[in-house]
């Protein structure tokens, strides 16, 4: 809340008429001439979408061909907060998820997370951001 009870504004506010579009914030990019209603449309559908996904929201958009496919697929998006690069993302999958099983402490020194964290990279997509590491799904 702000202060004296009012909310904070939404950068999502509605538009109600506007006959083209030269200098706006928006968090997506539309045409000069985008239709109110349609950029109205977009900012709900960001609205919905979970925060850390709407914060990272342009670099996201890479992955996609549409913001209405990167809604359709936000719930298949995984963030890894903790995790600043694919080495990172390594360690995570294979230390906390034991993604290739319980390791002996004595051959932990032998993995080489960098490498695996290329290898994860090419095998999906992954969006390295200020916020953490992201996973898009195809």
């Amino acid at each position: 809340m702000w202060a004296h009870g009012l909310r904070r504004p939404s950068i999502m506010t509605r538009w109600r008429s506007v006959s083209a579009f030269h200098d706006y914030e928006l968090p997506f990019e539309i045409d000069e001439y985008t239709p109110i209603e349609e950029v109205n449309r977009l900012c709900e559908m960001v609205e919905d979408l979970p925060e850390d996904i709407q914060d990272e929201l342009s670099e996201l958009l890479c992955c996609y061909s549409s913001l209405e496919e990167l809604c359709e697929h936000a719930d298949e998006i995984i963030h890894y907060p903790h995790c600043n690069s694919m080495t990172d993302v390594a360690y995570y999958f294979i230390d906390e998820c034991q993604s290739l099983g319980e390791i002996p402490d004595r051959l932990r020194n032998y993995i080489d997370y960098e490498s695996y964290g290329r290898d994860l990279d090419l095998e999906s997509r992954f969006v390295i951001t200020n916020h953490g590491v992201f996973e898009c799904p195809y």
